[in-house]
C-alpha cells in the first residue's frame, strides 16, 4: 500500500534561491493531514493544542465551509489530484485493495503541472490508485515504518530537505507533503474487544505534552462524555499536536529556505473528517468539513476568513491558476473553481450549491449517499435509507456511540441522532446555520416538504451532469454483488468482516 503525504503548497519566487521559480510560476505545496476534521485551535476546538496551525491561519486566509468531495482517503484523495468527484474519477472505496482504481483518463494534476514545467514530489501518504499514472518525479511513499507506524514527522520532513536540495535553479516545484496523522492505527492495538484501533498517543518522543484525559473536551459534535471517551479522544487530539508539530518545523525549513514569502504558495486541509462516530465514513458535515487554509504573501490578505462553501475539486483549478496557466481546468468533466479570488476581501462570484457523496469506504460498506448545501441547508439522499441498515459494524464506531447505547439515553433525542446512524432515513436535512452539528432532522417537517424535493431533484439533476454510472440500476446491482462477494471471501479468509 502506498501512501503520499499531505503537502503544503509553495509558490516561490526567489532569484539565486535553489528552488527558485520564475515570477510567474510560483512554487506550490500541498500539506495533507489523514482524518483531520476542524478539530484545530484557530477553528475554536477547545482541546486542540496546534500552535503552529493556528499562526499559519493568521498569516493567511482560512475556509469555514469547505468540504471534501467524500469522507474517505482514497475517494476524496482522487478528487484532490483530478478534480473530479468519485463517481467520476471512478476510486469508489479504498485503493489499498486493488479492487478500487480511477480511471485511465482521468486529469492528472502533478502531469498538468509537468507540461507548465513543474518538478513534482510526493512525500508520505498516498492511498490512490493507479499511482503509476500520475508523473511524480519524487515519490517517498513507501516506507510505512516511518510514515504510518512510527508516525516519524521529522523523517518526513528531512525527505522535503532532500527534494529541496535537489531542485534545479530557476525551476518551479509542485510538492504534497501527506501526514498520516491523526489517523487511528500504527500498531497499539485497539480499546477493547470489538472496539476500534486506538489513536496513536506518542511516538519518538511527540507530542512532547499530550493532553490528558481529564484537561480534554470530546469532540464538540459527538454531543456526550464519559471518561473512555476522554481517553480516547485525549489521545487524537496527541495525534493532532504531533501533525502540528511536524507542519510547524516544515514551515519553518521553507523559512530558512527563503521560500515562504511570495515565492510560495501553501494549501493545508484534511482528506477527510475524524474517524469517529458521525464523522468520517458518513455524509454528515461534520465527516465533510476541513480545515482548509491558503497561505500566499503577497496575494492574500492575513488573517482573512472566507465563508464561501469550497470544495476540494477547487485544488485542481487554484494550482494551475497559480502557476499562469492559459485555462484551469482541462477537461470537460471539471466543475471546480480556483479560490484565489477568495483570497482577499470583497464580493466574488460564486457557487450557490455544493455537493458531497459516499459511496463505500471497503467494499462492504457500500451504502451510497449523495448531499447539497444551498444557503443554511444541507440534504442528505440516503439512497438505500430505510430500506436496509447502514452496514457499517460495531468496531468502526467509536466510544460515544457505545455511551449512547447504554440505558440512561433510552428514549432521548441524542440517542435518535445516534440511531440514524445506523438506520438512516431516506432524507435527512438541516439548517446548518442553527444546527452546524446536524442534530435535528427537519425533513419529516412537513413545512419542508417542498424544499426536500426541490434540492433532491437537484441532486439527481446533478447526478445526470456529472454522468453517475451509478444511476444505472444494472450498474449498480452488479456493484452491490461483487462488494458482498468480496466480503464473503474476506470473511472466509480472516474470521470476519473488517
Amino acid at each position: 500500500m502506498r501512501f503520499i503525504l499531505p503537502l503544503v503548497i509553495l509558490l516561490a519566487v526567489i532569484p539565486g534561491s535553489p528552488a527558485a521559480a520564475a515570477p510567474d510560476r510560483p512554487n506550490l505545496i500541498l500539506i495533507i493531514a489523514d482524518d483531520l476534521g476542524q478539530q484545530l485551535g484557530c477553528f475554536g476546538d477547545p482541546t486542540a493544542k496546534t500552535p503552529n496551525l493556528d499562526r499559519f491561519a493568521k498569516e493567511g486566509v482560512r475556509f469555514t465551509n469547505a468540504h471534501v468531495t467524500a469522507s474517505s482517503c482514497s475517494p476524496s484523495r482522487g478528487s484532490m489530484f483530478t478534480g473530479l468527484y468519485p463517481h467520476q474519477h471512478g476510486m469508489f472505496g479504498l485503493s489499498q485493495s486493488g479492487w478500487a482504481k480511477m480511471y485511465d483518463d482521468v486529469p492528472k494534476l502533478p502531469n498538468a503541472l509537468k507540461s507548465l514545467g513543474y518538478r513534482t514530489g510526493m512525500i508520505g501518504k498516498s492511498h490512490f490508485e493507479p499511482f503509476d499514472l500520475f508523473q511524480w518525479d519524487t515519490a517517498e511513499v513507501n516506507n510505512m515504518q516511518k510514515i504510518a507506524t512510527q508516525r516519524d514527522v521529522r523523517w518526513m520532513n528531512a525527505q522535503a530537505e532532500k527534494f529541496f536540495d535537489a531542485q534545479p535553479s530557476g525551476e518551479p516545484f509542485f510538492l504534497v507533503m501527506s501526514y498520516i496523522d491523526p489517523h487511528r492505527g500504527g500498531g497499539d492495538g485497539v480499546y477493547g474487544p470489538g472496539k476500534n484501533e486506538k489513536f496513536p498517543r506518542l511516538r519518538l518522543g511527540l507530542p512532547e505534552h499530550p493532553p490528558t484525559p481529564e484537561e480534554t473536551k470530546p469532540i464538540a459534535f459527538l454531543g456526550v462524555d464519559s471518561p473512555d471517551l476522554r481517553k480516547e479522544d485525549s489521545d487524537f487530539y496527541s495525534a493532532v499536536s504531533r501533525l502540528d508539530t511536524g507542519v510547524g518545523e516544515f514551515l519553518e525549513i521553507l523559512k530558512k529556505r527563503n521560500l515562504g514569502g511570495d515565492n510560495t504558495l501553501v494549501i493545508f486541509l484534511g482528506d477527510n473528517g475524524p474517524d469517529v462516530t458521525r464523522g468520517k465514513m458518513s455524509a454528515y458535515a461534520t465527516a465533510t468539513r476541513t480545515p482548509l487554509m491558503i497561505r500566499w504573501p503577497g496575494h492574500d490578505q492575513p488573517g482573512l476568513v472566507r465563508g464561501e462553501p469550497v470544495s476540494t475539486v477547487d485544488l485542481f483549478p487554484t494550482f494551475l491558476a497559480a502557476a499562469g496557466a492559459k485555462d484551469s481546468t482541462v477537461d470537460p468533466r471539471q466543475t471546480g473553481l480556483s479560490l484565489l479570488p477568495l483570497l482577499k476581501p470583497g464580493e466574488a462570484a460564486w457557487r450557490k450549491e455544493l455537493f458531497t457523496e459516499f459511496i463505500t469506504h471497503v467494499p462492504w460498506h457500500y451504502f451510497p449517499r449523495y448531499t447539497i448545501q444551498e444557503g443554511k441547508y444541507h440534504l442528505i439522499h440516503n439512497i438505500e435509507g430505510g430500506k436496509r441498515e447502514n452496514p457499517l459494524e460495531p468496531k468502526n464506531y467509536c466510544y460515544a456511540w457505545w455511551e449512547v447505547e447504554s440505558p440512561k439515553y433510552e428514549g432521548t433525542a441524542i440517542r435518535e441522532v445516534y440511531d440514524r446512524v445506523e438506520n438512516p432515513p431516506e432524507f435527512e436535512l438541516f439548517d446548518v446555520s442553527a444546527d452546524p452539528d446536524e442534530v435535528h432532522n427537519l425533513a419529516n417537517d412537513p413545512a419542508n416538504k417542498e424544499l426536500v424535493a426541490r434540492l433532491s431533484a437537484r441532486i439527481a439533476d446533478w447526478r445526470k451532469e456529472t454522468k453517475d454510472p451509478f444511476l444505472d440500476p444494472e450498474f449498480s446491482k452488479a456493484f452491490a454483488e461483487k462488494v458482498a462477494e468480496m466480503k464473503t471471501k474476506y470473511e472466509a479468509k480472516n474470521g470476519g468482516a473488517h
